[in-house]
């Protein structure tokens, strides 16, 4: 945890970030800022000098998720005062017993309190559990989707990011770049990338799936999850009103559903 306690990390780390020594984050002159709020700031900031640095952008994940991994330590430990596990209150008496320390990790208990850090197994887990209760109480959802991002058919991926380098591509020579100079000029700013991505999608929910033409249906449940495999990709599970089941109404209302809507 002592680089939470370093004020001066920043500067010292990334001095070409930071050429006067000053900058950084301070808690005490933040006006009530959060950490994660000021990381978000810097990367989205139009200077672009943060969001351009991969090391700066991995150092921010990593201080942001220590950070919160501490807090919610500290808040389950409050909280499991006095309770009690399989018959023994919990204590630091309890976590000194290789055994008793082994049983918490085993049943994931040991664990728990990093429902709240995205990308731990915790967290998960935890999505896990909504969408199999979401599948218990509605049953088979309607569609299962996948929208993947073509980032290097894009033309306004690579023309945004050349923008920040004082570069303004035309169609034409986004169109004639090869896949290895528009993989590079994509790994140049992958912040940017992701925000594309996020947008793209966002917009294609609201004016698209969500919008009152209702194209697929009205959609009543929902759950995406948005993965990274190199390129962004979304992973959906989409619920339509007055859905017919298979297997329990007749083949003529599904074909009938099927050419109403699609």
């Amino acid at each position: 945890m002592f680089i939470l306690q370093d004020r001066d990390f920043e500067q010292k780390a990334y001095p070409d970030l930071f050429p006067t020594g000053s900058g950084g984050y301070n808690p005490n002159e933040s006006n009530g800022l959060s950490l994660r709020r000021y990381f978000q700031q810097r990367l989205c900031n139009v200077d672009g000098r943060f969001a351009k640095n991969v090391e700066y952008l991995f150092a921010a994940q990593y201080i942001i998720e220590l950070k919160q991994v501490k807090e919610d330590s500290t808040l389950v430990l409050r909280q499991q005062q006095g309770n009690s596990y399989r018959n023994a209150v919990v204590n630091a008496g309890i976590l000194k017993e290789k055994g008793r320390l082994t049983d918490l990790i085993r049943t994931d208990q040991a664990y728990k309190f990093l429902k709240n850090v995205r990308g731990t197994p915790a967290y998960w887990q935890q999505m896990l559990y909504d969408v199999l209760a979401l599948l218990r109480q509605r049953g088979t959802p309607t569609f299962f989707l996948t929208f993947s991002c073509a980032d290097l058919q894009w033309q306004e991926f690579i023309q945004a990011i050349g923008k920040q380098y004082e570069h303004n591509f035309t169609d034409e020579e986004v169109h004639n770049m090869s896949w290895q100079i528009k993989t590079s000029w994509l790994n140049t700013n992958p912040v940017t990338a992701a925000r594309m991505f996020e947008h793209r999608l966002s917009v294609f929910k609201r004016d698209f799936l969500f919008s009152k033409a209702a194209p697929i249906g009205e959609i009543t449940d929902f759950v995406f999850k948005i993965e990274f495999q190199g390129s962004p990709h979304a992973h959906a599970i989409i619920y339509v009103k007055d859905t017919p089941k298979l297997d329990v109404q007749s083949d003529e209302e599904v074909c009938n559903f099927v050419d109403h809507n699609y």
